[in-house]
């Protein structure tokens, strides 16, 4: 199975939201064993329905696991014909033009209407087409036609994890000023040579799926990676600031930004120092990064000031692991 890098944010964040009811369920029923004879009786409905989602959710959790772990993820889309992560637009027989995503699947897609799968009839027909193509399928109502109009070929369309950005794009100076300090006092390796849990695992997963590689045109770069990923678990500890108010590596962070135009929010995106695997920015917030350097240490409800490109932002840490300090759903959601 192929999955495109929505499909995988979109996984992540289920498998984050089951893992955490899966906790809140198990501290209620280790509760429950301390309760008297009447408590019991008396919540027996709420024991039941509370049991029932602690299942579901250990269930959906092994379901998308297993989804993210057999899976290839697709990063570099065909753009000359039609494949799985391909944006496109078609022209149906009637003159009206759709924008389209090709995907293997639907597993963790959220807005069905924005993607055609290739077990569909239309999907399965579209793969191999370029631009100028006219696609025949077949429906319960017959045979129908359409044309591909467009494909994008625009990168920036396109989701990509953060360490396929150059570096030297994404540092800043006050990151390498922090870093440079560390060097010279001797605490770069307790500071910088750390991961998260969730980059660990990835880090692994990653591994898993190249070590059952077995394609030899990726032989080369199959190895190198290998290697590198073998000398990162290996050189990095991992930590996981999950429960502290204040912002450490492993976080789950959300911020609030604003200027005298715009206010944002970028809302449970976890903490580490820098991508070292398949983190995407959807997800992860790089210290090493204008905002992560900025608010690396900082507690619920701190304030600060950031210069992203060529605007700055007062901004304002709403939440650190689950402990909020304002209600920030009524705020627009960016990612940078």
């Amino acid at each position: 199975m192929k999955l495109i890098p929505e499909q995988v944010i979109n996984l992540r964040r289920e498998i984050n939201e089951a893992r955490n009811n899966i906790s809140e369920y198990k501290d209620y029923l280790i509760d429950k064993n301390s309760m008297s004879r009447d408590d019991i009786c008396g919540t027996h409905v709420f024991d039941s329905i509370t049991e029932d989602n602690y299942m579901y959710s250990l269930k959906k959790l092994d379901e998308k696991e297993k989804i993210l772990e057999t899976s290839e993820i697709i990063f570099y889309p065909d753009t000359e014909y039609v494949d799985v992560g391909t944006k496109f637009e078609i022209e149906f027989s009637d003159g009206e033009i759709e924008k389209f995503t090709l995907v293997d699947t639907l597993d963790g897609v959220k807005n069905g209407s924005e993607f055609i799968s290739t077990l569909s009839p239309i999907g399965s027909s579209l793969v191999g087409h370029k631009v100028g193509d006219t696609v025949s399928y077949k429906t319960p109502m017959g045979t129908s036609i359409v044309k591909i109009k467009s494909i994008d070929k625009d990168k920036k369309s396109y989701i990509l994890p953060i360490r396929f950005l150059e570096y030297s794009n994404r540092i800043r100076n006050g990151a390498k000023k922090a870093i440079k300090e560390c060097l010279e006092n001797g605490t770069y390796q307790d500071e910088w040579l750390v991961i998260s849990e969730s980059q660990s695992e990835l880090l692994k997963r990653e591994l898993r799926g190249l070590l059952r590689n077995r394609n030899p045109e990726d032989r080369e770069f199959v190895k190198n990676r290998i290697i590198a990923i073998k000398i990162a678990l290996t050189r990095y500890s991992v930590n996981n600031n999950d429960s502290s108010d204040t912002i450490g590596i492993g976080s789950s962070v959300s911020l609030k930004l604003k200027n005298d135009t715009d206010t944002y929010v970028i809302e449970n995106v976890e903490m580490i120092n820098h991508a070292l695997s398949t983190e995407f920015n959807e997800l992860y917030l790089e210290r090493i990064s204008s905002i992560g350097n900025v608010v690396y240490g900082l507690k619920v409800g701190d304030k600060f000031k950031v210069r992203i490109g060529t605007k700055n932002y007062d901004g304002e840490v709403t939440a650190v692991n689950g402990k909020k300090y304002v209600d920030t759903s009524s705020y627009q959601y960016v990612k940078f």
